[in-house]
């Protein structure tokens, strides 16, 4: 999945499980050598995908440089006492 904006020459690409790396390549050499700021988003396990067409686009290119940013999220865990009363109250 890809979201443009051609007024301020940015583009966001979605990397899934069924995207191809090739593709990623593919289409950001075109918007890169058009002058375009590329962006790649990626979660789990597609970030190696990304990563990847990060470095094959960088040796193509050699004017390009990369900048990561990994979000995390913590999901807060119930403690022992919580759960141990919610069961009493079944």
């Amino acid at each position: 999945m890809i979201d443009e904006d051609s007024d301020s020459k940015t583009c966001l690409v979605k990397i899934g499980m069924r995207t191809s790396i090739r593709q990623v390549i593919n289409f950001s050499l075109e918007k890169i050598r058009k002058e375009w700021t590329v962006t790649f988003n990626a979660f789990q396990q597609d970030l190696t995908k990304a990563l990847q067409a990060c470095e094959i686009i960088k040796t193509r290119v050699p004017f390009l440089y990369q900048e990561n940013k990994l979000i995390s999220w913590d999901v807060p865990s119930k403690e022992k006492d919580e759960v141990a009363s919610e069961a009493e109250e079944d």
